[in-house]
């Protein structure tokens, strides 16, 4: 209505959308927009599971991998052959997603004294099975040279944060590797050392 009143009271010439309409549609054929027809889910899985899309989504990740804070020096990580890494991998329920994050699996590539759990709690587990796991995580721990903690959602899991909090209290040698949202620094601000993945998948 109101490029019709425009037009209508002289304001704005006929041509002048005539011109901006040649311009769309001369956009539209060079990038071949008409031709688009929707893909399907299976074309979709098809598409980003391919060999070179895997590869663009590896080095892309790769390179976003974020150091947020590191004021004990640890990264890069040096551990003599003879040092115990405990890692935590951390258990991702949102969205029925319901998988481990394993960065074990890649750290132990590269260190042989690494142990691991996964801390795979979430709301609907009571009180007195968060206190065992954290208390037997806690127990590991002060065995261990260095900790790192992969943490996903800690600001929507009060039990996560809880965990890292006490586990920072150790006063060891931290990293924590946020996996997903980088805002899970907020649930533990006293981090010396914080790395953002952004993402949950493994390498």
């Amino acid at each position: 209505e109101y490029l019709i009143s425009r037009v209508k009271s002289g304001k704005l010439p006929e041509s002048r959308i005539d011109e901006s309409l040649a311009r769309i549609i001369r956009t539209k054929n060079k990038y071949k927009i008409n031709e688009w027809q929707p893909r399907t889910v299976k074309q979709i899985q098809r598409i980003i599971h391919s060999t070179s899309k895997s590869r663009f989504v590896k080095n892309t990740t790769t390179r976003s991998i974020t150091l947020l804070k590191d004021d004990q020096h640890l990264i890069p990580l040096k551990v003599n052959p003879a040092e115990k890494i405990f890692i935590i991998d951390p258990y991702h329920t949102k969205f029925n997603l319901n998988r481990v994050v394993e960065l074990s699996k890649q750290i132990r590539k590269y260190h042989s004294k690494t142990v691991s759990c996964v801390f795979d709690v979430d709301g609907r587990t009571n009180q007195a099975g968060v206190n065992r796991k954290i208390q037997r995580i806690l127990n590991q721990a002060k065995q261990a040279d260095y900790l790192i903690i992969g943490t996903v959602d800690a600001l929507f899991f009060p039990e996560r944060a809880e965990l890292v909090n006490r586990l920072l209290k150790l006063n060891k040698p931290t990293i924590i590797v946020a996996t997903r949202s980088p805002f899970d620094y907020l649930a533990f601000p006293e981090v010396k050392t914080y790395l953002a993945t952004y993402c949950l998948y493994d390498s």
